[in-house]
């Protein structure tokens, strides 16, 4: 079943961005589960990797995106408050105090952080939430900072649509948002800045969505050139494990992206 798998983040200090992830992500249930000289992934205790830490493929530094926004889901109020104090503990610096967001939502308790890459990350708990939720699913949304919101929903639309994933949110003077149909999280925008200022993507960042088979890939990879997107490497085997298939784009901003699904 095809779906949001997760995020790469660029880093340039190992040392320091390990310190920061690995404090900040443990009160939200994400442990380390790769620890290399420069490489980092966090996830579920016996799961997969959601959060990878890597040096940019171009060798150049890594940067913050303006718009670009990680958004992990939090089993309660107090491990939102956790995330908040340990991050700040640990090298990031405030974006947001916790607390409610009702403009967000009655039941939206949030706070917010930058890493020391300046990426910026939220933990939100939604206040009655099953509980189960947040050990099901580490993510509530990711935003993509976009300048032109109609040539992003023109190639989001067909591209997600390659994946079997519809368009759930709809606000055509802030964002559109994609995910499954029906379902609440986890959910990935193409969103307008809130400083007002241009969009800018991030060197080092990836968003990555899990495909039913390499016929998806495909189709996702051709969707995004026929509609406004360029190519990041055409679909076909990755090395990175038996069965990889994946093939990677850029949105009209530049905002990379991911799909894969591992065969056998």
């Amino acid at each position: 079943m095809s779906g949001f798998a997760g995020v790469t983040l660029g880093a340039n200090d190992f040392a320091r961005a390990r310190a920061f992830y690995d404090a900040a992500l443990a009160l939200l249930g994400l442990a380390p589960l790769v620890a290399r000289e420069a490489e980092a992934g966090y996830g579920r205790a016996g799961g997969e990797a959601v959060l990878s830490l890597l040096r940019p493929f171009d060798g150049l530094p890594a940067t913050w995106g303006n718009g670009t926004h990680v958004a992990f889901l939090a089993a309660s109020p107090e491990a939102v408050d956790g995330f908040h104090a340990a991050g700040l503990a640990a090298g990031g610096s405030d974006e947001g105090a916790p607390g409610l967001r009702p403009h967000y939502g009655d039941d939206y308790y949030g706070a917010y952080l930058r890493d020391p890459v300046g990426n910026k990350l939220q933990a939100v708990h939604y206040l009655g939430q099953d509980p189960a939720l947040a050990e099901a699913e580490p993510f509530s949304h990711v935003t993509l900072g976009c300048n032109d919101l109609e040539r992003a929903r023109a190639f989001y639309d067909p591209v997600m649509a390659a994946l079997g994933l519809a368009r759930v949110v709809d606000e055509a003077d802030l964002s559109y948002g994609y995910g499954a149909a029906g379902s609440r999280l986890p959910w990935v925008y193409a969103h307008r800045t809130f400083d007002g200022r241009p969009a800018t993507w991030a060197n080092g960042f990836e968003a990555m969505w899990r495909a039913g088979s390499p016929a998806e890939v495909e189709a996702f990879h051709a969707a995004g050139l026929a509609h406004g997107g360029c190519d990041e490497g055409g679909p076909g085997p990755r090395p990175y494990r038996e069965g990889y298939f994946g093939a990677y784009l850029r949105d009209p901003d530049g905002n990379k992206l991911h799909a894969f699904c591992i065969e056998g």
